[in-house]
């Protein structure tokens, strides 16, 4: 479930349906390291990074949530 939801919702990952033997392996890795499926492996990671450092940032969304909680555990 997790390898479907990175690589069907996220769209930072592969899914490995078949046998993992060494061929294929190599063959996943160095498509992903040569062609454009692994390019825009490499764009949607580095849009998520940017967006999960927003949220943690003070004031990110993250950020404001986990405050939120500390207020109302300590409220108690």
């Amino acid at each position: 479930m997790n390898a479907r939801f990175l690589s069907w919702v996220w769209k930072i990952g592969i899914e490995m349906e078949r046998k993992f033997d060494r061929m294929e392996i190599e063959r996943i890795i160095r498509s992903l390291m040569t062609q454009e499926e692994g390019r825009k492996l490499r764009q949607t990671a580095l849009k998520l990074k940017e967006e999960v450092e927003r949220c943690v940032q003070d004031g990110g969304a993250t950020s404001n949530s986990l405050n939120e909680l500390i207020k109302h555990i300590l409220s108690l």
